[in-house]
C-alpha cells in the first residue's frame, strides 16, 4: 500500500494461504492493514489478478466526512471508477462488502480515502488472488 495526502500512515500487509476442502486448491488471501491521521488515502499494491472481498474502517472518534473506495485502473485514468461511498454522519465505522463480481487485473489498485482530521483511522482491505 502507498499513501498520499496529509498526515501519517502506517502500513502492514499479511499474505495468508488457506487450504480448501478440495485437494490441491489453495485460497490466497491478502489482508492489508493501514492506520492514518488527517486527510489521507491508502492504495493497495497488487501484483496479481484479484477479487476484492471486504474493506473495514474504524475511526477513533465520530466523523462526518465521506469515505470513498475507488479503482485506480491499470488501463489508465479514463477507467478509474468510484466503487463505493459511505456518506458519514457521526460514524465510527464503515464496512464495505464486495461480491464475486468485483474482479480486477494485476496492476489495478484499490484506494480508500477519508479525512479523519486529528483522529486515527484503522483500515483493513481483504483481497483474494485469482
Amino acid at each position: 500500500m502507498s499513501q498520499t495526502g496529509n498526515g501519517t500512515v502506517d502500513i502492514y500487509t499479511e499474505r495468508v494461504t488457506l487450504a480448501q476442502d478440495s485437494p490441491g486448491v489453495n485460497l490466497q488471501i491478502t489482508v492489508t492493514n493501514g492506520t492514518w491521521t488527517g486527510d489521507n488515502d491508502l492504495t493497495t499494491s497488487m501484483s496479481a489478478d484479484f477479487k476484492l472481498d471486504l474493506i473495514t474502517v474504524h475511526f477513533d472518534a465520530t466523523i462526518s466526512n465521506n469515505c470513498i473506495v475507488t479503482l485506480d485502473a491499470n488501463d489508465g485514468a479514463s477507467y478509474d471508477t468510484v466503487l463505493k461511498i459511505a456518506e458519514n454522519v457521526d460514524e465510527t465505522h464503515n464496512v464495505f462488502e464486495f461480491g464475486d463480481a468485483y474482479i480486477f487485473e494485476s496492476g489495478d489498485e484499490i484506494t480508500v480515502a477519508c479525512n479523519v482530521g486529528a483522529d486515527n483511522a484503522y483500515c483493513r482491505i481483504v483481497t483474494e488472488a485469482i
